[in-house]
């Protein structure tokens, strides 16, 4: 790409320009081209990529657009480039200023290419398949040049530019027509269905052109476009053949097979498709990458100012234009270049009448100072009276008759409307300006819009869209889920174009729409939505609206411009849409299918209702409302049960074993439990009146339920902010009022068909084309946001109530910690903080911010546009920084009981008057009732009921509680203190709570006081709360109400509580700390109280199981001979004595009964000094000894095998132990006979082992270990029970050290009884030795080998050799070696049987050792002979050598 000088070098002696009076574009090209400068990168990219040798396929790059976008002027674009004869093609560089472009690096590059050219309809018949579909297109393109004939249209143009240049080198015609077989008339249907036809003589036509240097062929194939297309885009006298549905799939199957695209590797197609074609097509390069796609957009209003200024700066336009009438001429065109050279031509023919009318009155032609001066709206207007083209097409006049505007000031309209851009306020008298601002058309909209002139940074802009998740990559910035590029500079040109009549004022850099800093200039609109739709009509794109709504944001946020600001008035983008027919017809598209055959009977559907009723209409743009905001295509309208003159549809209602009902996917308005939401159609004030009281007493039904009201009146929506009519503000807290634009009613009209309507088509998102998919999308994008800015705006209101975590929910645990915590800063701490929170607090800051960190908003959640202040928010800000405070809802809720003296808040009133937050993410209404109620109930606003909610907790109710505390202290109290010491003592008792002076007594007085003067103050502050006070004044008096409150109730807690004492159980007694003034003293009196019964009970049992376990245990021990029971039941004995000294009902009888009352740790003392904990453990210490388990308020006997007490479990660990003694003791007995009878009458060579007892003695041995055993039950038992160091503990109830000691008690006789088993086991080991060595004898060994031997030879099962079990299981030694001889002989005897005569035994033993060693057996030949023929030997033989 290089840079032209100058625009001035395009060359001077060019033809004067003339627009195309009938929309299109002709050949050869009589000027350049200017923009389309992606498609220029895009394509350039394109040719030298695929022109390399490795691409050995034809190539195909589809061009996407709308009639008069430009397709075929970019297509004659190419081939002009292919033959050098473009005008110039000026594009935008980097730096945005415009260059000459050159498609292809030199003179070379493009001579390699011939272009041609065809349209569709030539190549359409009956006999289209995929494997011809390339050959027969270019067959048709080659024609012409083998003809050598060219008419005057397009093809024929081109075709002779081909000729002439490939003439010059020697071409010829004939020569071509041969290889093409002209003369032989090949017939439409053999071209297509011969396989190798076409082939082959497009193949022998390239032959022939490579002589003339050409390497590729490019065909532009044109108006590849359905009929539907044609009749909503082009000019409507248009004769040309349109693609069908099977047309357009076979057309993408053609590019999506290899085989047919190999057969013509040069070919290059460049296919001009319409919107429908690129969508098929579009699918296809989404499965398979098999060519180069690009979507037009149209000419930016821009590069359009920059063209015709070019063309000025030529000199070759043949008149002169009014300031601002290009740009009007291109806006009323609806951005469409056809319909642009249509209005222009009608122009230059227009001032070509005013001339020569104006010479006719004796002006010279050249004299146009001396002209009056001539308006873009008069031009205009004398057009639309002139010119039926322009009547009927472009400018709908009668939208300007219908007016609602003094006719007086009817011509400032027209000169407004007709020049189409905003002009300076200071232009118009105030009189005709105020009636243009209050001016409305026939459908209740805004003529007029004021504008306000502004200065935009580009790079601020480029940060705007990257704050709305813009994404900048090389093509431009990407939306996601939008496959088109936003070109950000083209849309701030455009509206920089736009503001034209804001330059001349302005100092600048240089260029007409930049200010001398380099910002755009630009003219915005008061309000957000009136600049989205400036914003899309200058730059129709998927993403114009989103990029407008981030702009507006980042500039001038969420708020609108005031009126006082404006600088320009305009027509409002409403009122054009209602004017230009053009941009209606753009906007107003009525094709929404990728199938033309369902597009068809859609239209015609839509055609049958153009009498349709208002209130039928309406019903179905909601029904598309709904579908399109909730993703739900198969939703048809349902009746929300309302009476009144509006129309209104609801969601569908569940329905039993299927589906919840509700809104199916737009998570962002589910706010109703069951994701109830309903739309509605208000026209006027009153209508929307009916329906707030619809809404009202349905909402006691049906619960609160979010609804949006759609209008096309603008002065409503104002209304409905500051509203006068109470019922419009209570409105406010469920409504939300969305202006619908013409454009965007007709859209949702399309898609609202019931299901039963649709016949031929299905309204399905996956059966849009790809223009309406975005264009709908782009819709509910915008939707969505405004549904979260009124949602957002609920929220600070308070109207929605938020589970505390968002997704999921919390343990009961971290509920309470969250409570503690926000309570705590809020009520103890100046700032309020999570840093405040220290050790005195008592709270665990890491698990509190380990549940804050759960507080957060899911990834789903934020996807479905919810922020971070949509949640509980009981803390703001982040991490150390969080701060506790009252959120909006919480006041809100407060507000009822402290505002409105309500007494109650119930789930069913909480229904009816709240919505809920993500319940769609699993949050239950009933737990967040819960959970925010209760935090009323820890403010001292509320106390909790079982069957009525939460209930107020009234001033009266808390006198009412002073009274009643005042009362207990002076009547009750006294007595129970009475009780309490009759199992404490009188001392600590009465010092603590004497009825005159005890300290906790004196302590409850006071308390008594301080509740009082809380009171005092409470009733005189809490009448001057009310509803009028602001969010932050609100927040500080119920701060200051709460803390009141709370003390007051904390005072009284402190000293009686009269519902909760007679109901209060004992849990964990261990815990009472009479001296413990944190705890209340209420419950401190009624707990000892408790405790006291408690001990009396315990006891009881206690000496029961004792009287139980004694007889157990001897009837345990009944059959162990010298068991000593009597270790463990008389240590029970001793827990009976400690409760006797411990719990007197009469004076001590033993030392372990008086140690109770002298050891300061025995029981007995830790009652008298009130150390309940110390006293429990005890009590359950001996419960556990005799097995019992002290569960809370019960006591469960423990069987006796599970009881795990010392006494007990030390009995049976003796026991087992004891038994375990005896069972090895009658073991080793039985072994001792066994080896008498093994060591009768001992072999000789027998040697008994030296170190160990004779026999004898050995024998005598288990006698004394039973006489140890009887020692034990005697004497050791009683000396053991004696002794200090074990008796001394068990008096305080540790049994541990005794029953220790009585393991140690049958060492003595274990020790005996493992020095006998050792000398038997040594015993045993001899005799085992002994027998062992008479098993491994050598001679035993070979006979078995040798026998073995022999009998395998004979084919006969071996035998087993002799084991030592077989030997040791004989009665005695001699028996053994006995055993053995009657072996060695039966087998000896059995192999002289089988050997022949020649051969012993002992011979064949010898044999048999020497072969298996590998040595030789030395037979003799007798021997071999006869050992051979008896099968016992076989003869083998080697080579010699070896």
């Amino acid at each position: 790409m290089s840079q032209a000088p100058d625009l001035q070098d395009i060359q001077q002696d060019s033809k004067q320009h003339q627009w195309a009076a009938g929309g299109v574009s002709t050949y050869p090209l009589t000027h350049p081209i200017v923009g389309q400068g992606t498609f220029y990168n895009t394509f350039k990219q394109f040719i030298h990529v695929v022109d390399q040798e490795s691409e050995q396929f034809a190539h195909v790059f589809a061009i996407i657009a709308q009639w008069g976008i430009g397709k075929s002027r970019l297509a004659y674009e190419l081939i002009s480039q292919i033959n050098d004869t473009s005008r110039g093609w000026y594009v935008r560089n980097e730096a945005g200023t415009l260059v000459n472009a050159s498609l292809f690096n030199d003179e070379r590059d493009r001579e390699q290419y011939l272009g041609l050219y065809i349209r569709y309809s030539q190549i359409a018949n009956e006999h289209h398949n995929i494997d011809n579909w390339f050959g027969y297109g270019l067959y048709k393109a080659l024609l012409p040049l083998a003809r050598g004939e060219f008419d005057r249209s397009i093809q024929g143009q081109i075709a002779q530019e081909g000729y002439d240049r490939l003439l010059t080198q020697g071409f010829d015609e004939a020569r071509l027509a041969e290889l093409l077989e002209v003369n032989a008339n090949h017939s439409d249907a053999t071209l297509y269905e011969d396989p190798y036809l076409v082939t082959r003589l497009c193949q022998a036509a390239y032959n022939y052109l490579q002589e003339f240097g050409i390497q590729y062929i490019l065909v532009a194939l044109d108006e590849l476009e359905t009929v539907a297309e044609t009749s909503t885009y082009g000019l409507e006298d248009r004769d040309i053949k349109h693609m069908d549905g099977r047309a357009i799939k076979l057309l993408g199957k053609a590019i999506k097979e290899e085989d047919p695209r190999r057969k013509l590797p040069w070919l290059r197609y460049v296919a001009l498709c319409s919107p429908a074609i690129g969508d098929e097509l579009r699918e296809i390069q989404s499965t398979a990458r098999r060519f180069e796609l690009v979507d037009l957009s149209q000419n930016a209003f821009a590069d359009v100012s920059d063209f015709v200024r070019t063309l000025a700066q030529e000199g070759r336009l043949s008149e002169q234009y009014p300031p601002g009438l290009v740009e009007a001429a291109y806006a009323m065109s609806g951005g469409n270049f056809g319909w642009f050279n249509v209005i222009m031509a009608n122009v230059d023919g227009r001032l070509r009448i005013r001339r020569i009318e104006k010479q006719k009155d004796g002006k010279g032609p050249g004299d146009r100072s001396r002209e009056e001066p001539l308006t873009v709206g008069t031009l205009f207007d004398e057009l639309v009276k002139s010119s039926s083209r322009i009547r009927d097409y472009v400018l709908d006049d009668n939208a300007i008759n219908e007016l609602q505007i003094q006719r007086a000031y009817l011509p400032a309209a027209k000169e407004l409307l007709y020049a189409q851009l905003p002009v300076p306020l200071s232009q118009w008298q105030p009189d005709p300006l105020q009636a243009l601002l209050t001016a409305q058309n026939e459908y209740n909209e805004p003529v007029a819009l004021r504008y306000r002139q502004m200065s935009w940074d580009e790079l601020e802009c480029s940060q705007a869209l990257r704050a709305a998740k813009f994404e900048r990559k090389p093509e431009g910035w990407q939306l996601a889920g939008t496959s088109q590029f936003l070109d950000l500079r083209q849309l701030l040109d455009n509206l920089s174009t736009y503001a034209i009549y804001a330059h001349q004022n302005e100092e600048t850099d240089g260029s007409f729409n930049r200010t001398a800093d380099g910002k755009r200039i630009l003219l915005v609109p008061l309000h957000q939505s009136d600049f989205i739709e400036l914003v899309s009509f200058l730059y129709p794109h998927p993403s114009a609206e989103d990029a407008a709504r981030a702009l507006w944001q980042y500039f001038l946020g969420a708020t609108d411009i005031s009126e006082d600001t404006a600088t320009h008035i305009g027509p409002s983008i409403a009122m054009l849409e209602r004017l230009d027919l053009r941009y209606r017809k753009r906007s107003q598209t009525s094709l929404i299918f990728r199938d033309p055959d369902q597009s068809s009977a859609h239209e015609q559907a839509m055609s049958d209702r153009k009498q349709q009723p208002a209130h039928e209409r309406a019903r179905e743009v909601l029904t598309g409302m709904m579908r399109v905001l909730d993703q739900n295509w198969g939703y048809d309208p349902v009746s929300p049960g309302f009476t009144g003159d509006f129309v209104a549809i609801a969601t569908p209602r569940g329905s039993r074993g299927r589906d919840q009902g509700g809104l199916a996917t737009c998570d962002a308005l589910k706010l109703h439990p069951k994701g109830r939401a309903i739309l509605v159609w208000v026209q006027n004030e009153p209508e929307l009146e009916s329906l707030c009281e619809a809404v009202s007493r349905q909402n006691g039904v049906e619960g609160k339920t979010p609804v949006i009201a759609f209008t096309s009146s603008r002065a409503l929506v104002d209304r409905l902010k500051n509203p006068a009519a109470s019922k419009l503000k209570a409105a406010q807290a469920y409504l939300l009022l969305y202006q619908l634009s013409a454009n965007e009613e007709y859209v949702l009209h399309r898609v609202g068909l019931r299901g039963q309507d649709q016949q031929g088509f299905q309204i399905e998102i996956a059966n849009f084309n790809t223009t309406f998919t975005q264009r709908i999308n782009a819709f509910q994008r915008g939707l969505l946001e405004e549904v979260q800015r009124w949602r957002h705006s609920l929220n600070q209101r308070g109207w929605i109530a938020w589970p505390l975590r968002p997704s999921g929910s919390l343990k009961a645990d971290e509920k309470e910690l969250l409570r503690q915590a926000w309570k705590y800063l809020l009520l103890k701490t100046s700032e309020h903080s999570l840093y405040q929170i220290d050790e005195s607090s008592g709270l665990n800051i890491e698990a509190i911010t380990a549940v804050l960190e759960k507080l957060g908003l899911s990834r789903s959640i934020r996807a479905a546009g919810y922020s971070h202040e949509e949640r509980a928010t009981l803390f703001s800000g982040h991490e150390s920084n969080d701060k506790a405070e009252i959120p909006p809802f919480l006041v809100r809720v407060l507000d009822r009981f402290v505002a409105e003296k309500k007494p109650t808040w119930t789930e069913d009133l909480a229904k009816q008057t709240w919505f809920w937050g993500y319940t769609w993410e699993g949050a239950k209404p009933k737990d967040t009732f819960n959970d925010w109620l209760s935090l009323t109930v820890d403010l001292g606003f509320a106390v909790s009921s079982p069957t009525e909610g939460f209930n107020f907790l009234q001033l009266s109710t808390l006198n009412s509680r002073i009274q009643a505390a005042e009362n207990w202290l002076t009547d009750e109290y006294p007595n129970i203190v009475l009780k309490i010491q009759e199992v404490f003592g009188e001392g600590a008792i009465n010092d603590l709570f004497g009825a005159l002076e005890g300290t906790e007594t004196v302590k409850a007085r006071s308390n008594i006081q301080r509740a009082k003067e809380c009171y005092r103050r409470l009733s005189a502050e809490e009448g001057n709360y009310t509803d009028t006070l602001d969010l932050s004044q609100k927040r500080s008096r119920l701060l200051e109400f709460s803390q009141q409150r709370l003390e007051l109730m904390a005072a009284i807690e402190n000293v009686y509580n009269q519902d909760a004492y007679g109901l209060l159980i004992e849990e964990n007694v261990r815990t009472l700390e009479l001296r413990n003034d944190k705890d209340s003293l209420w419950r401190r009196i009624r707990r000892a109280e408790l405790f006291a019964d408690r001990i009396l009970r315990i006891r009881d049992e206690i000496i029961r199981q004792i009287d139980h376990l004694q007889p157990k245990m001897h009837a345990e021990a009944a059959g162990l001979s010298h068991f000593p029971t009597q270790l463990f039941t008389l240590s029970l004995e001793k827990i009976r004595h400690i409760l006797e000294g411990a719990i007197r009902e009469k004076t001590p009888l033993g030392s372990t009964a008086q140690q109770q009352m002298t050891d300061a740790s025995a029981l007995g003392q830790c009652l008298k000094g009130l150390r309940v904990a110390d006293a429990m453990n005890r009590l359950t210490q001996l419960s556990r000894e005799v097995g019992l388990s002290i569960e809370g308020a019960s006591i469960i006997d423990v069987p006796f095998e599970d009881i795990d007490g010392q006494i007990v479990s030390g009995f049976r660990r003796f026991k087992q132990a004891f038994e375990n003694l005896q069972g090895q003791l009658e073991e080793a007995k039985s072994r001792l006979n066994k080896l008498e009878k093994l060591l009768e009458d001992a072999p000789e060579d027998f040697s008994y082992p030296p170190g160990i007892d004779r026999f004898e003695q050995l024998q005598l041995r288990p006698s004394f270990i039973e006489d140890s055993l009887a020692a034990i039950q005697e004497d050791e038992v009683d000396t053991l029970r004696d002794d200090p160091l074990y008796d001394r503990p068990a008096k305080q109830g540790n049994f541990q050290p005794l029953m220790k000691a009585a393991d140690s008690l049958l060492n003595a006789p274990r020790q005996q009884l493992n020095q006998l088993r050792t000398q038997l086991l040594t015993l045993d080991n001899a005799i085992g030795g002994y027998i062992g060595g008479l098993v491994n004898q050598s001679d035993i060994q070979l006979i078995e080998t040798s026998f073995n031997q022999l009998l395998k030879a004979k084919g006969q099962p071996p035998r087993p050799p002799l084991s030592r079990l077989e030997l040791e299981q004989a009665d005695s030694l001699r028996a053994a070696i006995a055993k053995l001889e009657a072996r060695r002989h039966d087998w000896v005897q059995e192999a002289h049987e089988l050997l022949p005569e020649a051969v012993s035994f002992g011979r064949w033993q010898r044999i048999v050792a020497a072969i298996e060693q590998g040595a030789d057996p030395a037979l003799e030949p007798q021997e071999e002979e006869q050992l051979i023929r008896a099968g016992l030997l076989v003869r083998t033989y080697r080579l010699g050598g070896q």
